[in-house]
């Protein structure tokens, strides 16, 4: 018997590393930039807004809202215009730990903006930028090691190493009166990052999670608002309607289903990297809007933390 063998050649993939994920299509692909853009620029631009609402910055008067009254509009209009979301998963969604429930909703849902609200009365926003989305990949860093035994390498230490110094650099700019809300934003961080981590494992899409998150953080505030009252009913029906939309709408849903959008249509780690220029553009925001010059130490420190960001985001 005579075996036939064949001469066809086969060629044979390289196996040392995955593959590169594919490019999307072209009008995809800038549907994803444009949307990408969208979020980070409602992201950036909700600091700067949090900062004039609470220090009277940008003809809003002293004090003008309370972090209470923020958070109100921050969860009450994504609860009221998500309710179908809501109401279809329940408060509680299938297949979803509680624990991940409760550390979503306390880490980004309204003690979040208590907290950077609270910060935001006293510190500027170059401040904020360099301890809250800047410091955000630090916290989730240490917290992975703690709980997770997560282990990092060479890339991402050199990433935390400048995140760390842009955090150091911020502060040794700051006054000792900006440094007076650095409490409150480091809180407000690490809390972002709880949420970051329970969020992982929950299975539930960006929008999904927006609608749980703002369903809870309205039954934490009932109490709150009960004892403390609100300063929502002072403002005239345009103030409070331009408000909402800035907060409640852009900020609540749109720039998370901008941010979805970007994800499906780049990817998760093009679409993250995006999230590396919010320190930079709030910085610009609060000059052009506050009138809040950073210090050229300010600058450096954002610097810092936008290359950390950027090197963390392409090492992951």
């Amino acid at each position: 018997m005579r075996c036939r063998f064949s001469r066809r050649r086969v060629r044979l993939r390289p196996t040392h590393g995955p593959e590169p994920a594919p490019m999307p299509d072209p009008s995809r692909r800038a549907l994803g930039l444009l949307a990408a853009g969208a979020a980070v620029l409602i992201w950036a631009g909700w600091i700067v807004a949090v900062r004039g609402a609470v220090s009277g910055g940008a003809g809003g008067g002293a004090g003008a809202l309370s972090p209470v009254d923020l958070a109100l509009l921050r969860y009450g209009g994504p609860a009221l215009l998500l309710a179908p979301v809501w109401l279809r998963l329940g408060p509680l969604p299938r297949g979803v730990a509680p624990w991940r429930v409760a550390a979503m909703s306390l880490g980004w849902g309204a003690p979040f903006v208590l907290l950077g609200a609270q910060g935001l009365r006293s510190a500027d926003v170059g401040l904020f930028a360099a301890l809250v989305p800047g410091g955000l990949p630090l916290w989730v860093a240490a917290l992975s090691a703690l709980f997770l035994g997560a282990r990092l390498n060479p890339a991402a230490r050199a990433g935390l190493a400048l995140i760390a110094l842009a955090g150091a650099l911020a502060l040794i700019a700051a006054t000792p009166q900006a440094r007076a809300g650095a409490p409150w934003l480091l809180a407000a961080s690490m809390g972002w990052a709880v949420y970051a981590l329970a969020y992982r494992g929950s299975g539930l899409g960006p929008v999904a999670a927006t609608a749980v998150v703002s369903f809870w953080s309205c039954v934490m505030l009932t109490p709150v608002v009960m004892v403390t009252g609100t300063g929502l009913f002072a403002l005239s029906p345009a103030a409070f309607a331009a408000q909402f939309a800035l907060h409640g709408v852009l900020s609540g849903v749109a720039s998370v289903a901008a941010f979805a959008l970007a994800l499906s249509a780049l990817g998760a780690a093009r679409a993250a990297a995006f999230s590396a220029l919010v320190p930079a553009l709030a910085v610009l925001g609060g000059y052009v809007a506050l009138g809040e010059a950073p210090a050229p130490l300010t600058l450096l420190a954002v610097l810092c933390a936008v290359a950390g960001v950027t090197i963390i985001n392409r090492a992951q």
